[in-house]
């Protein structure tokens, strides 16, 4: 029962864990009476305070249920791993501020995976534009940084950090598609800031690298369609230009055949 429950807590956690703590933290319902008798029970064992910062989360529901193994209706992560990534999940989580009861949904976890696609976007984006920039018109992100930590230094506002990170995201978008010319510099600042985000909010982005033999063999498949149809201009401009990339092309028949120079 609890009065068990409360110095077992207090007689592990002082063995175990060297107190005091920075951060004590639990479920909202934890608050009374477990913690506050762990607190008093360690309070006065130690002769000091245990914990500087008590922290507690909302509970997560299914339905208008709690989540939890004594009513057996728990959704295993690992479960849900198997069917998204897992940066997926840490934005589903982040969308909720860490105090409010959050519901499970399956519509919730869509529309967190296109966040995340969002993100990987825009990430590629940066890092090809970058690739090209010089110098152009520049952009000044302030605003976007100033909110987002301001957020976050208020009560850790996830939601609404994440929101203004998106805006940012939509900011970044509209100067690469808007701009014929890019801003070295602008775009540096852009990818710095992401990468804090990301950093912040633990999500990891992996910038995939295209599978080149795949594309070329396409690239030869529609050609070959094109000699099929005895569109020759149109054949032999391919292969014109796929030389001037290296890309060397020999036909044989019907066969073509291919080598890097």
């Amino acid at each position: 029962g609890r009065p068990g429950w409360h110095i077992e807590c207090t007689a592990m956690s002082i063995k175990f864990l060297d107190p005091p703590f920075e951060v004590h933290g639990g479920g909202e319902d934890l608050k009374f009476p477990h913690h506050e008798n762990e607190r008093a029970q360690s309070n006065a064992y130690l002769g000091y305070e245990v914990a500087k910062i008590w922290t507690h989360v909302g509970l997560f529901k299914l339905g208008a249920e709690k989540m939890s193994k004594s009513l057996g209706n728990i959704i295993r992560i690992k479960d849900v791993l198997k069917r998204y990534n897992p940066s997926i999940i840490r934005i589903y989580y982040i969308t909720t501020h860490y105090r409010k009861q959050q519901i499970f949904s399956e519509k919730k976890l869509e529309e967190a995976e296109n966040i995340y696609e969002k993100i990987v976007r825009v990430y590629n984006h940066i890092i090809d534009g970058l690739n090209k920039a010089d110098e152009g018109n520049k952009m000044d992100f302030s605003k976007y940084k100033e909110k987002f930590y301001s957020y976050m230094d208020d009560d850790l506002n996830t939601p609404s950090a994440l929101s203004i990170f998106l805006s940012f995201l939509s900011e970044v978008e509209s100067y690469l598609r808007r701009e014929k010319k890019y801003d070295y510099s602008t775009l540096i600042d852009a990818l710095d800031f992401t990468n804090k985000v990301l950093d912040i909010f633990g999500l990891k982005i992996e910038v995939k690298r295209l599978d080149y033999e795949k594309l070329v063999e396409l690239i030869i498949n529609v050609r070959k369609e094109l000699r099929s149809r005895k569109i020759y201009d149109l054949s032999d401009y391919i292969r014109e230009e796929l030389e001037k990339l290296n890309i060397m092309l020999e036909d044989y028949g019907e066969e073509t055949r291919y080598y890097i120079l």
